[in-house]
């Protein structure tokens, strides 16, 4: 295992990962059994290495800045989508990839070390994927103490 030390952004573009929450050990992909709908919420499984848990990080320019993400899920080829705004409690599910700054994500390293992955919804910074009841995806205020929101890439 690894933590986001593995590639700054730059070195990151088109790195296949998959993205491990470091609380509950279990990995991100897409709910259904059919995959390919966009609009399916991403939810954290038992991590198995299958496509459907894989995801392609390709570096900006998605936006003002080259370290914005775009997260590309190996099976149904969707983005990774924060469902609304920068608020407690929005939806991550996946979605056919543009140019909107709901597929834009950032890797951040929180004050204790901690790794989080930032939504950049609307050019923000404030919001974090956390885990949420029952495996579900939700965007809270970042909280670099919270082990529900610390990630590892592997």
């Amino acid at each position: 295992m690894a933590g986001f030390a593995v590639a700054s952004p730059a070195q990151a573009q088109n790195l296949v990962v998959s993205i491990m929450n470091a609380s509950t050990g279990q990995c991100l992909a897409p709910r259904h059994h059919n995959p390919f709908e966009p609009g399916d919420e991403i939810v954290q499984q038992p991590c198995n290495g299958s496509t459907a848990q894989q995801w392609t990080i390709v570096s900006g320019p998605f936006g003002s800045s080259k370290s914005l993400n775009h997260l590309i899920n190996g099976l149904s080829h969707f983005c990774l989508d924060a469902r609304g705004g920068a608020i407690n409690g929005t939806n991550i599910e996946q979605w056919p990839c543009n140019q909107i700054s709901n597929e834009n994500w950032s890797f951040g390293t929180a004050d204790n070390g901690n790794n989080l992955l930032v939504s950049r919804v609307s050019g923000t910074s404030t919001h974090c994927i956390v885990s949420a009841f029952n495996g579900v995806l939700q965007l809270r205020a970042c909280d670099g103490s919270d082990p529900n929101q610390q990630w590892i890439l592997l």
